[in-house]
């Protein structure tokens, strides 16, 4: 047990730093890019870091990283011509621009049509059925890549953080979950494991209405 706490003692930093890469995580995709680009195409604009089929709430949904090479201005420069919505199927795109010398990143989610209407329908369900969550507890997104069986979930609970990190300590260790370093008790982050899977369970402090933030990462096969 002791190797193991090491183990993913290392692993566990490289794990929450990268959630976004376990979501989406597939092989790596080239393209050449273009000035402009197409909406509809998001490789039009540059390099396809990852692309992956994901479950988002109830739908699911084409998930693609890729470095804008043309520039945050290229990507203004379509959205006022052209709509994000056609041949049957919808494409919601965020921008991120992770440092001033990087060329700015484009994550885009591509649905048909049928499957965005169910991902609005289902959203509010818990879908991680190994993990309990408390009464009342709002859910605000879920995420699932079936390839890397990573799960990602994020509840609004009207509760104190530190009720919040007692319920989840008590319930997952009545439901055979093991908790590593409990000595790290004041951190908004709690780490299990039972059998070869991990849960990190993180907790926000309460905003002004009471609510706490909480963030569910289910992750199945990832303990050897």
């Amino acid at each position: 047990m002791r190797s193991l706490a090491r183990s993913l003692q290392i692993g566990i930093p490289a794990l929450l730093a990268g959630l976004s890469a376990f979501l989406v995580q597939a092989a790596v995709f080239q393209t050449g890019g273009k000035t402009g680009g197409d909406l509809l195409n998001p490789d039009s604009y540059g390099r396809c870091f990852y692309r992956a089929a994901m479950q988002i709430n109830g739908g699911r949904a084409e998930v693609s990283v890729i470095a804008c090479e043309g520039g945050v201005d290229s990507l203004r420069a379509a959205f006022r011509v052209e709509q994000a919505t056609g041949e049957g199927r919808t494409l919601c795109k965020v921008i991120l621009k992770p440092s001033p010398d990087a060329p700015p990143l484009m994550v885009a989610v591509a649905q048909s049509v049928s499957e965005a209407k169910a991902s609005r329908s289902a959203e509010g369900r818990h879908r991680i059925d190994d993990i309990p969550i408390p009464s009342g507890a709002r859910v605000l997104s879920f995420q699932r890549n079936e390839e890397s069986r990573t799960s990602l979930e994020r509840l609004a609970v009207r509760m104190p953080a530190d009720g919040l990190r007692g319920y989840f300590d008590a319930i997952l260790a009545r439901n055979g979950w093991s908790r590593l370093f409990p000595e790290s008790r004041e951190s908004g982050l709690m780490v299990f494991v039972k059998g070869a899977t991990v849960c990190c369970v993180g907790v926000g402090a309460a905003d002004s209405y009471g609510e706490s933030r909480v963030t569910l990462l289910h992750k199945q096969g990832s303990v050897k």
